[in-house]
C-alpha cells in the first residue's frame, strides 16, 4: 500500500543546517555560465572556503525560519550574503540556488588527464579524498591544494599551486568545470590570467579508483517508481533507515527545481498534475547521497 506524501512543516533551522560543502549555481544549471561554484560552511557560523579566485572567509547565521545572513570576505573586499532555506538541503543565497552537495566524495580517487588552454597545457594527476579535497598532485608545481565536487550531473573545482603568478597567468590558480558521468569529466578550465582567464576549449579527465566510504555506507541505494511515463500520480518505493528524513525533488531539463518535499516514509505518492508534459529528473536525497532517475510526464 502506498501512502500520500506528507511534507514537514514548521521546520526548524540553525547554523548547523549549513554544514560542509554546498553547490551554488544560477538557473539554468550550466557549468559554463560563470555562475557555478561551491561554498564551505563549518556549521558554527563561519565560511571557510569559496570556489573562486583569491582567498575567502566569512561568517553567516541561520534563523529558525531559515533566513540566511552573513558576509563573505576575500582578498579584494567583501559583500553581504542574504538568502532563505526552503528545506534542509536547498535554498536561495543572494542570486544563486543553494544546494547541499549530497556526496562530497563523489570524485574521490585519482583524476588524470591533460589540461589545455591558451596559456599552456599540463598533464596532471589529482588525488581526491572522500571530502572532495585534493590531497596530492603531479604535473603541477607544489604545493597543490584545492577541492573538486560533482553533483546534479556537473562538476566544479578550484585548484591553487606553488607557481608564481606572472603577467601571462599560467597555473598559479585555476578553476575546473563541466559535466560528469560514468567517471568521465568533460569540461573546461579557467586560469587566473587577466580579463580572458585563458579559458580552454574542451578538456576530458578520467576518474579511477574507489576510495569513497560515504557511498558504501549511505542510507539508501536505490528506488523504484511507477508509472513512467506518468500523467497524474507517481508512486515511489525505496529502502531507508527508520525515521530517516529524506528529500524528494523534481527538476526540469533547465536545472530548475519544480517540486520538493521532505519525507520520512519509504512509500508514498506524489501528485504531478501541475507539471507540464516533458522529461524531468526525479531525485531522492539523504545527507550523504543522491539517487536520480529520469521521469517522463505524458498525457
Amino acid at each position: 500500500m502506498f501512502f500520500s506524501a506528507v511534507a514537514i512543516t514548521n521546520a526548524q533551522y540553525s547554523n548547523t543546517t549549513l554544514n560542509g560543502p554546498w553547490l551554488l549555481y544560477k538557473n539554468p544549471l550550466s557549468p559554463y555560465n560563470d555562475g557555478l561554484m561551491y561554498i564551505i560552511f563549518d556549521g558554527n557560523g563561519s565560511i571557510t572556503d569559496w570556489g573562486g579566485f583569491g582567498t575567502y572567509s566569512g561568517n553567516y547565521s541561520v534563523s529558525a525560519t531559515g533566513v540566511i545572513s552573513g558576509n563573505l570576505i576575500w582578498t579584494g573586499g567583501s559583500f553581504q550574503l542574504a538568502g532563505q532555506l526552503n528545506s534542509q538541503n536547498s535554498g536561495i543565497l543572494s542570486d544563486y540556488v543553494l544546494s547541499r552537495i549530497a556526496n562530497p566524495g563523489a570524485l574521490s580517487g585519482t583524476i588524470t588527464g591533460s589540461l589545455n588552454s591558451a596559456c599552456g597545457s599540463a598533464s596532471v594527476s589529482l588525488t581526491v579524498d572522500n571530502q572532495g579535497k585534493v590531497t596530492s598532485a603531479t604535473g603541477l608545481i607544489q604545493p597543490v591544494s584545492g577541492r573538486i565536487y560533482a553533483d546534479l550531473g556537473v562538476y566544479f573545482g578550484h585548484i591553487k599551486t606553488g607557481e608564481l603568478k606572472t603577467e601571462n597567468g599560467h597555473w598559479n590558480e585555476f578553476s575546473m568545470m563541466g559535466y560528469y558521468s560514468n567517471n568521465t569529466l568533460n569540461g573546461k578550465i579557467r586560469l587566473d590570467a587577466g580579463p580572458n582567464d585563458c579559458i580552454s576549449s574542451q578538456t576530458q579527465l578520467v576518474k579511477t579508483g574507489v576510495t569513497n566510504s560515504i557511498t558504501a555506507n549511505s542510507n539508501f541505494y536505490e528506488f523504484t517508481f511507477v508509472p513512467n511515463p506518468a500523467n497524474e500520480i507517481v508512486s515511489i518505493n525505496f529502502n531507508a533507515k527508520p525515521n530517516e528524513v529524506m528529500e524528494i525533488s523534481i527538476f526540469n531539463l533547465s536545472g530548475s527545481m519544480v517540486k520538493s518535499e521532505m519525507l520520512k516514509q519509504n512509500q508514498w505518492q506524489i501528485n504531478i498534475e501541475d507539471l507540464s508534459n516533458g522529461i524531468y529528473l526525479l531525485s531522492i536525497r539523504s545527507k550523504n547521497k543522491t539517487v536520480n532517475k529520469k521521469l517522463i510526464i505524458q498525457r
